[in-house]
């Protein structure tokens, strides 16, 4: 099941990906709960993406193309 993320490690992480790696992220709510997107995204800022949520331990599920991603626990994975 995917996780949600507080707002606050929302925007925290939109301002570092805009900043550092000039990638826009888009955080999208759907029932079965959040999901993102990107705009630009590039190797640099998607090893960033995967850091920064395993360090809060989330894994991060990318889609095929690299646009898309949602959040799983990982102590429930």
């Amino acid at each position: 099941m995917p996780a949600t993320i507080n707002i606050l490690e929302i925007i925290e992480l939109k301002k570092t990906l805009d900043e550092k790696f000039d990638i826009k992220m888009h955080i999208h709510d759907a029932c079965g709960g959040q999901y993102f997107s990107t705009d630009n995204l590039n190797p640099a800022g998607k090893e960033y993406i995967i850091d920064y949520f395993k360090n809060k331990n989330y894994q991060v599920i990318f889609t095929s193309n690299d646009t898309e991603f949602y959040l799983e626990d990982i102590r429930t994975c």
